[in-house]
Formats: C-alpha cells, sequence, structure tokens
C-alpha cells in the first residue's frame, strides 16, 4: 500500500518558513529639497573657534553729511560708525549606536546610515536657523489678500529698504497657491509677475520661490539673505 502523491505547497511539504528575499535598498522618507544654507546668498562661514565676529555698518553715517561747497570754503567732513557684532557658534551633534549583528544582516545600513544622520543634522539647523529669523523679524501688516500680491508687497517692501531680495522662502502649500491662482484671483502686474522654467522653477519678478517644508505653515521669508 503507498500514499497517493500530492501537489507540494509550503503549507503542507515545508517545516519552518520560506526563506525570504529582500532589497538592499530602503525605501527613505522624503528629502527636503532646500535647506537653509542652500538659500542664494546664505553662506557657510568656517571658524577655527566657536566665536565670530563681524562689524555691522550703522545705518546711517556717524556724524556730518553731503553739502553743496561754495567756492573756497571747506568741504564736509563725514564719518562712519560700525557696530562689532559677536556670534557665539553652537554645536548641533547627535549619534546613533548600531549592533554589529544589525550591520551584519541589513548590510545596506552601512551606506544608508551617514546620508540619513546628514538630514537629520541638516533639518535640525534648518529648524534653528528659521526659529531664529522668525524670533527677530518685526511683524509686517499687508494690505494685499492674494498671497501673490502679498509676495510683491513684501519684495517692494525690502526693495524700500534698498536691498535686493534674493529668494522667497515658503511651505510646499504656499506654492501650490501659487501655482493655482488663476488670472481672476489677482490684477496685472501680479499676473505677469510669475514665471516657471522648463525644469519647474518658479519665480516672481525673477526671485526664486524656494520651498522649505520647516517653515511654519503660511508662512514665508522674503530677504536679501546675502
Amino acid at each position: 500500500q503507498f500514499k497517493a502523491a500530492g501537489d507540494m505547497t509550503a503549507s503542507a511539504n515545508l517545516t519552518g518558513s520560506v526563506v525570504a528575499s529582500y532589497s538592499l535598498t530602503p525605501s527613505l522618507r522624503g528629502r527636503r529639497k532646500v535647506h537653509f544654507r542652500d538659500i542664494p546668498g546664505v553662506q557657510v562661514i568656517p571658524s577655527a573657534t566657536g566665536v565670530w565676529k563681524y562689524y555691522l555698518n550703522n545705518p546711517t553715517p556717524g556724524e556730518g553729511s553731503f553739502a553743496a561747497q561754495t567756492i573756497g570754503s571747506a568741504k564736509a567732513q563725514i564719518d562712519h560708525d560700525f557696530t562689532e557684532t559677536t556670534v557665539t557658534v553652537s554645536t548641533i551633534a547627535g549619534f546613533s549606536r548600531v549592533a554589529r549583528q544589525m550591520l551584519r544582516d541589513l548590510p545596506f545600513l552601512q551606506n544608508f546610515l551617514p546620508g540619513e544622520l546628514q538630514e537629520d543634522y541638516l533639518r535640525t539647523e534648518d529648524n534653528t536657523f528659521i526659529n531664529s529669523l522668525m524670533g527677530a523679524t518685526s511683524a509686517y501688516t499687508f494690505t494685499a489678500s492674494v498671497l501673490v500680491e502679498k509676495f510683491i508687497e513684501a519684495i517692494a517692501a525690502v526693495m524700500g529698504r534698498d536691498y535686493d531680495p534674493t529668494a522667497i522662502v515658503t511651505t510646499a502649500a504656499n506654492w501650490g497657491t501659487v501655482m493655482n491662482t488663476k488670472p481672476a484671483d489677482y490684477s496685472l502686474p501680479g499676473g505677469g509677475s510669475v514665471a516657471i522654467d522648463a525644469s519647474g522653477n518658479v519665480t516672481i519678478a525673477g526671485i526664486p520661490i524656494l520651498v522649505q517644508n520647516g517653515m511654519t505653515t503660511g508662512k514665508f521669508f522674503v530677504g536679501d539673505f546675502s
């Protein structure tokens, strides 16, 4: 007497579990496309110490001013004042500890961790600078209601202080609002100020809109970041 043979299946003919195959490339979280240090005009300045100084030219000359000179009279004398500003550098740091067995079992970790830790660091750096800048910026009251017009009004405010705006930094939601703005939502010149190139880069009056999702919802910066 022989038992009739049946179709082999993992549940009926396998003691244990099926050997799994897996990808050596992990599915990553989203990466921020723009970090604070990527904003046009922002500089990364090396320093050998934890203290860095710069000299702020006071907005108006100290004493004296240019004036019409009559023949034979002395020219007006002018001086300029500076303020020494000291920045005490803070350290942003962190580390991960991984068991050797985990590195052995998941070999992709050796390449994954450096990039992921760098992203962690840059996001922390972003948030540090954004919060600091937000805290140092006075509130501005807009007369415009449409976001595109607010951007233009903010650009004009910066230009009104004799600075040249280098970037508009805002959230992805605000970027979407600009892209969805219809001609009926504003009057010219707002309608003719927004441009998008073949790569999808958006500018207003030639000033790039940069998406930085570390920004608070609904907020934006327009500034001369140099």
